[in-house]
């Protein structure tokens, strides 16, 4: 369709100003969000903390778990962002990263698409169906995750494998392996793709690297970290029996293959993939070598008990997301054109088109552009409008907070936690231990929470060994005697 084509230069100035938008755009949601208390302790007040106890000497410790990072996640890459927060140290540094990191990884996937194709249009259209898509937006929703790292890696080492550059393909999937541990199943699946494709050497490196991270990863590191017995087991509580770690699966699925299919593929599971492939068609399963790049992301999701994990709007669709564009450009190359869509007079304009026509649909049912009746952003669904009681309950948050000397020890309501998080002893009023109250300086919590906690903390809220020091219309601070 040469009347589509558009001038290099403006298909590339087009291309930053959407990457700008989406980044701007979700900043300055998110952080409104935020205002709004609809950040949690898990996750943006853990990852804070964490950021801020390495800014403050102790390396990756967490004081809302009182242990190290490592015992639960290997993330690493979290060190690029502490020169940056420590020259701004707020939440909204965080989100902001966030923002930015998937809004970047539209570029790369660009260059790709545009290799792939052969033409800038194409791969323009390509790149913005990634922007729009639900799951990307959905993620930069919910707090702050060290898989928004992920996209912009895995599109670049992608990049530099089709432009034949191994110094800069391998340092890509050396960051990608610092970003979290179980992306070492992802680089075994992008080696058996490259194995799919012929790509012999580089599929058995790739391979040998994914199960070596693995190994040291999840065997030897978090191990020496983690306490005894700890498992990510009970994310499979429907197949895993109590204790066995995740690995435990694999015996489900030998043991009784149909019960574990009729599991993974309920309907709940079924409308969660539609949302991740219906934007590209379900063209990312017409490829071999592409959809093999989906297969942990999809074994993770699919074979999952915990809501979260199949459910658009949490960070686990990035775990597919990204490779799906990228299996999806590979069908495209792969049968189109081909004898057979030639007959069908399907060209690649045509699906590129009717990926677009999809991608908009489900951006406007289930995203954040159009009627966004349905974006979720985590467990709950955004509310795009800050009504004037969320900027006044963000100014007495602030306000009270400040009263709070970063010394001190501090228990907090879920949501308040993210706002007091820069200190060495932290911990949520949902998971304080009853009778130990008395340890922690400071307890600021809701007043609409005091009712429910009342009973499991009756030194605070009868105010026997902690006094009433600060109140206003929401919130409550109370402090030691």
């Amino acid at each position: 369709m040469p009347y589509l084509r558009i001038n290099p230069a403006a298909v590339r100035v087009s291309l930053a100003c959407m990457i700008a938008a989406f980044g701007i755009y979700v900043s300055v949601e998110t952080i409104q969000q935020h205002h709004a208390l609809e950040t949690r302790a898990f996750d943006l007040g853990v990852f804070e903390s964490i950021i801020w106890s390495t800014v403050h000497g102790r390396f990756f410790w967490s004081p809302l778990l009182l242990e190290s990072h490592f015992a639960q996640h290997s993330s690493p890459i979290l060190l690029t962002l502490a020169p940056i927060y420590a020259l701004v140290p707020r939440p909204e540094t965080l989100l902001v990263a966030q923002a930015v990191l998937l809004a970047l990884a539209a570029w790369p996937l660009f260059l790709i698409a545009r290799r792939m194709l052969g033409s800038e249009t194409q791969a323009l259209l390509v790149a913005a169906m990634y922007l729009v898509h639900p799951a990307v937006a959905g993620a930069a929703f919910y707090d702050f995750h060290e898989l928004a790292f992920a996209p912009l890696l895995f599109f670049l080492a992608y990049l530099f494998h089709l432009e034949e550059r191994p110094v800069l393909f391998w340092t890509a999937i050396g960051l990608l392996l610092l970003v979290k541990e179980d992306l070492s199943l992802v680089v075994v699946g992008f080696g058996l793709s490259c194995l799919i494709a012929k790509r012999r050497k580089r599929g058995v490196a790739l391979v040998i690297a994914g199960v070596a991270a693995y190994v040291l990863l999840v065997h030897i590191v978090i191990p020496y970290f983690a306490p005894p017995g700890q498992s990510y087991g009970w994310y499979y509580g429907d197949l895993v029996a109590p204790g066995e770690p995740p690995s435990a699966v694999v015996g489900a699925v030998l043991a009784d293959p149909v019960k574990v299919a009729r599991f993974a593929f309920e309907p709940r599971k079924l409308m969660y993939v539609l949302k991740l492939l219906g934007p590209l068609c379900f063209f990312p399963l017409l490829s071999a070598s592409g959809a093999v790049l989906l297969g942990y992301g999809f074994t993770m999701s699919l074979l999952a008990s915990r809501l979260p994990l199949f459910t658009v709007g949490f960070q686990y669709a990035l775990h597919v997301v990204p490779y799906a564009f990228v299996a999806g450009l590979l069908a495209l190359v792969r049968w189109w054109p081909s004898p057979f869509a030639r007959r069908l007079g399907m060209t690649r304009w045509v699906v590129i088109l009717g990926w677009a026509l999809a991608s908009a649909a489900f951006c406007v049912v289930f995203g954040i552009i159009g009627l966004r009746t349905h974006f979720q952003g985590g467990f709950r669904r955004v509310a795009f409008s800050i009504s004037p009681e969320a900027d006044d309950r963000y100014r007495e948050v602030r306000d009270l907070a400040s009263h709070i000397a970063q010394g001190d020890s501090v228990t907090a309501s879920e949501s308040l936690v993210p706002h007091v998080a820069q200190r060495s002893l932290l911990q949520t009023l949902r998971y304080a231990e009853p009778g130990r109250g008395a340890e922690y300086d400071v307890f600021f919590v809701l007043k609409s929470e005091r009712a429910v906690w009342a009973a499991r903390f009756p030194e605070i809220f009868r105010e026997t060994q902690y006094a009433r020091v600060a109140e206003g219309k929401y919130t409550i601070l109370y402090r030691r005697r």
